[in-house]
């Protein structure tokens, strides 16, 4: 044998032992587990105890970690394991024995625990802001961010039904066109009726478009359904009544001419409805009126944006007029003030800044998707916004803000606040360069806790104290969480 294979025959035994250390439980075992708390996802926590080795667990796995859905703490559960690994099992809680957690509620949607969009249905939505507050907490503490328990305000709330106005539902065809979504951790789509999570519009649209679909040519083609809602731009429409729905069909192939014009007809069934079709990586192709201009309002600032269906826009209305409402109050801006917002999209916070700086002051804003900055522009001149100017830059290079601010001769020690509301990876490239620029206040809006606490960590460093932070139920009944926080320049540098 070469010293080559032996190498390879060695880290091959290795696996093998370690296998043996820590071995999988039995392929749909059923076991009784208590939870002890809930991991950061919203799954239940436990180990096997040496009782379980008469339910069929190894004696070696004796200590090992359990994820469990649908399980809340303290209570007692048998679990149907559904896959192990070197280090934990996962699987489901299918009955609850002994007292219930009172934190558990009967789920409203009788497709939870089959569709993968909801996580915390069965969970009373209190205590879904309370889990999501402490998750924030432990990711801050997690990274060092100093002074994360004393600054929390009261978690911002809305509906907890019909709030999704976007949706992007899969669409698989075997006997029948099933359209819904996936089953967690799988392909597997979970045809839907309607879902309460949507906002009505979509649910009574798409039930008269799924038997258009079903006998579509291509009908085994289908793979996506994208929709999002909007009020169509056009001044008479200006009730709740009015809004559009815009529906986006993705095909690995092209359609025929039967299919497209039994699209095409939809109109004398659906009164407010636009269609498009993606095929593959080809542009988007405009079937009925698609090409035409969406809008949503922010009231409290007289600001309108309007959107193409492929934009991006927070999917919880309501949630986000309240979001911006709040940032805009931390922010406490004044006329003449220097705004710098980065990951701007359409101008959901650059807008209402604007308004309140006023003609004196300035609104710089950083987006890196060049339609998107586009529209951003047309929204702001439409609206006489003057004070503000979009620029696109890929603000994934930290050089970025420095190659925009020479090139455009833009203040960059002058700016009075920043806004970012980043994607979930995060702005690390970004902290340096914001930490040294002196700004008096620093708003951050994110949708991923741990990353946010990365960075608030990196300009604690650089002299910002945490003020005030508070998570906001943008995403009610899933794991997800939006979080909201502001920080002001410190008197004290506490730099490293």
């Amino acid at each position: 044998m070469t010293s080559s294979s032996r190498r390879k025959f060695s880290r091959t035994s290795t696996k093998l032992q370690r296998s043996k250390i820590l071995p999988v439980a039995p392929s749909n075992a059923l076991v009784s587990l208590t939870i002890e708390r809930l991991s950061h996802e919203g799954r239940g926590v436990a180990h096997y105890q040496p009782h379980h080795i008469n339910e069929g667990v190894h004696p070696d796995a004796v200590g090992k970690t359990i994820f469990v859905r649908f399980a809340l703490p303290n209570e007692q559960v048998h679990v149907q394991i559904e896959r192990s690994h070197r280090r934990f099992d996962e699987g489901s809680a299918i009955q609850v024995h002994a007292e219930p957690s009172p934190q558990r509620v009967t789920p409203f949607c009788h497709y939870f625990g089959r569709c993968g969009g909801c996580a915390l249905q069965h969970m009373q939505s209190t205590e879904q802001l309370a889990f999501k507050q402490q998750v924030v907490q432990a990711h801050f503490a997690h990274a060092g961010v100093r002074d994360h328990r004393t600054a929390w305000l009261a978690p911002l709330t809305s509906s907890t039904r019909h709030y999704r106005r976007r949706a992007r539902f899969s669409l698989h065809f075997t006997t029948q066109l099933d359209i819904g979504f996936r089953q967690h951790d799988s392909h597997r789509v979970v045809d839907i009726a309607e879902c309460p999570i949507l906002h009505p519009c979509i649910n009574q649209q798409l039930q008269v478009l799924r038997p258009v679909l079903e006998h579509l040519h291509v009908v085994r083609s289908l793979t996506e359904l994208e929709c999002v809602v909007g009020e169509p731009v056009v001044e008479e429409a200006k009730k709740h009544d009015e809004d559009t729905v815009a529906w986006i069909i993705h095909s690995s192939h092209r359609l025929t001419s039967h299919d497209q014009l039994q699209l095409q007809r939809l109109p004398e069934r659906l009164q407010r409805c636009q269609i498009s079709l993606k095929v593959a990586d080809q542009p988007i192709v405009d079937l009925v009126q698609a090409s035409k201009m969406l809008r949503y309002h922010l009231p409290d600032f007289n600001v309108s944006i309007d959107f193409l269906a492929q934009d991006f826009i927070q999917v919880n209305a309501d949630m986000n007029q309240r979001m911006v409402g709040l940032a805009q109050h931390l922010l406490a801006l004044k006329p003449g003030e220097q705004v710098l917002d980065l990951f701007c999209g359409l101008g959901n916070f650059a807008l209402p800044a604007a308004q309140l700086v006023g003609p004196t002051g300035r609104v710089i804003a950083i987006e890196g998707v060049p339609d998107m900055v586009a529209r951003a522009q047309i929204n702001a001149k439409r609206q006489a916004l003057h004070q503000v100017t979009f620029y696109c830059g890929d603000l994934t290079r930290p050089q970025t803000l420095t190659d925009v601010c020479r090139q455009h001769t833009l203040p960059i020690d002058h700016f009075d606040a920043i806004i970012l509301d980043p994607p979930r990876s995060g702005a690390a490239a970004l902290m340096d360069t914001l930490g040294q620029w002196q700004a008096s206040r620093i708003l951050y809006v994110s949708c991923d806790s741990a990353t946010l606490a990365r960075d608030l960590a990196i300009l604690q460093r650089h002299g910002y104290d945490l003020t005030q932070v508070g998570i906001m139920d943008m995403f009610a009944h899933t794991e997800h969480i939006e979080t909201i926080a502001l920080l002001t320049r410190s008197s004290v540098s506490h730099c490293q």
